[in-house]
């Protein structure tokens, strides 16, 4: 699952909704895919096959007005039309890429907790800011058609473990796979402060104990504070 090219084969050859892309290894390819996700009318991205938490990550920005958070991040790099040159081309062929339309938000992190594809536990939440860095809240949901959805990627890719899965939103609405991390979140403390014990059910489901059952009826926004303390707010379905 490092490997994000490998990733989506795997689970578009089992039917799951992956990111459109092409695999790029050279410049003339790289111009290539550009054009045939009409780059300079629309935003594409560029990032390495086996990569990780944005490292690597151009956004070719298109005259298609892409929100402003789109590759703001500090490990991005936001290439405008002004900048866009061959040596910028260059630049971003660092061996195997990926070259792929914008997706758009909402975007989630998933908390995921498998033995062996079995998942144990799980938790959708929806970034506040849809980049993730920095992290400015989440919304803890329940999400029944993308718990779903990660669920069939968990057993697909026979997920063992405490894992975070990184979703966006397709031109067509549905919840699109960026990539699979084998690791805690590092904004799961949100799911902790909403109530969910996942690092205890993590624990117990490997010892093969009698796992809590969590039931949160409401969705809840997980917000940091001034004083660095987390605070919640319950909102009614």
């Amino acid at each position: 699952i490092s490997n994000k090219m490998e990733t989506y084969n795997l689970l578009s050859s089992s039917g799951i909704n992956v990111p459109k892309y092409n695999v790029i290894n050279s410049v003339e390819a790289l111009k290539a895919s550009l054009a045939k996700f009409k780059y300079p009318q629309n935003t594409v991205i560029s990032k390495p096959s086996n990569g990780r938490g944005g490292r690597g990550l151009y956004v070719f920005l298109g005259k298609d007005k892409p929100p402003s958070w789109l590759g703001s991040g500090k490990r991005e790099t936001r290439i405008t039309l002004d900048s866009f040159s061959f040596k910028t081309l260059i630049d971003v062929v660092h061996g195997e890429c990926l070259v792929m339309p914008m997706l758009s938000s909402p975007a989630y992190d998933v908390d995921l907790m498998a033995i062996k594809g079995d998942v144990k536990a799980i938790v959708v939440r929806e970034r506040i800011n849809p980049s993730g860095i920095p992290f400015q809240g989440n919304k803890i949901l329940q999400n029944k058609t993308i718990e779903k959805y990660c669920k069939e990627i968990a057993k697909i890719l026979n997920l063992d473990g405490l894992h975070d899965i990184d979703l966006m939103t397709d031109d067509e609405g549905n919840a699109c796979i960026i990539e699979v991390n084998p690791r805690p979140s590092g904004s799961m403390a949100a799911s902790l402060i909403a109530g969910v014990p996942i690092i205890d059910i993590a624990i117990l489901s490997l010892l093969k104990q009698k796992i809590p059952t969590v039931n949160i009826k409401d969705d809840i926004t997980v917000l940091p504070g001034n004083d660095n303390i987390m605070r919640i707010v319950h909102e009614k379905n």
